[in-house]
Formats: C-alpha cells, structure tokens, sequence
C-alpha cells in the first residue's frame, strides 16, 4: 500500500444513509430519525474460542450505536424497535451518504455497508426524558448488535431513499 501523499479525504456526518429492509424487498430509510450512528467493535463475549479467533486475534462483536429522535408516530425508527424487540433485520448503512442517487453510487473510497441487525430489547430507546426549553426528547444512546459480518459494498450500486 503506497503512503499518501495528500490529506485524506473526512467522513462529514450530514448526509448519513441507515436503511432497515422492513418486508422483502422494501427498504424503510431510517436516516431522518438518528441523531447518531455509529458502527463499533469489541471483544466477543461467548466464553468459547475457536482455533481461527485464535489465530486472528481473539472474536470481535460488531454493533451500532443509535441516538434517536423519539417519536410515537407509527413509521418512526423508536416506533419500530419498540414493535419489533429482538427481530434480526437487513440493513443497509453508508456513512457518506453515498448510494442515495444517480451519479452518487457507493466507490471504494466512499463505501457503503451491509449486514444483520438485531432490535434491541423493548424499550431500550427509553420512552420520555428531562425538561427542555424547546421541548424536544432525544433517546439515550440505544446498542443494536450486528449478526454476523458486516460487508463492504463497493459495487456502484444505487440506493435510493426510501
């Protein structure tokens, strides 16, 4: 791998894409209600080891970070995780917002990802909050675990908002 020579380009968080596949092949664009979206990583927390974590250094467990709006309205992002608690869902995230149009697809530089989702347990956005001069509620910061792997997807692909 050739050292860089320029600046890399910055991910700017103003154009997030998080899309759930809610029924077949409709995806729900999920990107208005998030305040924050993050994909992190740990140790695995099974007490079993395979020889291959082993090898690679030990299991790692994926999952996102998710602050969110809250909101009772029945197509809100808080609305679904507080129907559908422990579901595994298709999602679809790009951290650029790229993939959202025609001209915009999804590049090696500019990826975007694919995997499993968990919900999270009922009520785990939280449900009310503190006092506010304009009234607004955010949720606490809400952990959605990653199932399986998550894939890079560097095809060019276009995904629409939905």
């Amino acid at each position: 791998m050739p050292l860089p020579t320029t600046p890399s380009a910055r991910i700017k968080g103003n154009n997030l894409l998080f899309q759930i596949n809610t029924t077949g092949t409709t995806w729900k664009d999920f990107s208005y209600d998030c305040i924050t979206f993050k994909v992190a990583s740990e140790d695995a927390s099974n007490d079993q080891t395979t020889f291959y974590d082993a090898s690679v250094g030990g299991g790692v467990d994926l999952y996102a970070e998710v602050e969110l709006i809250q909101s009772t309205e029945a197509t809100s992002l808080w609305q679904y995780m507080y129907a559908n608690p422990g579901k595994e869902v298709n999602f679809r995230y790009s951290p650029h917002g790229t993939g959202t149009a025609v001209g915009n697809p999804n590049t090696a530089d500019k990826p975007g990802y694919t995997g499993t989702i968990r919900m999270p347990r009922l009520l785990a956005a939280g449900l009310g909050g503190t006092a506010s001069a304009d009234g607004t509620w955010a949720s606490d910061t809400v952990r959605v675990d990653i199932v399986g792997t998550l894939t890079v997807d560097t095809t060019a692909s276009t995904w629409a908002r939905a």
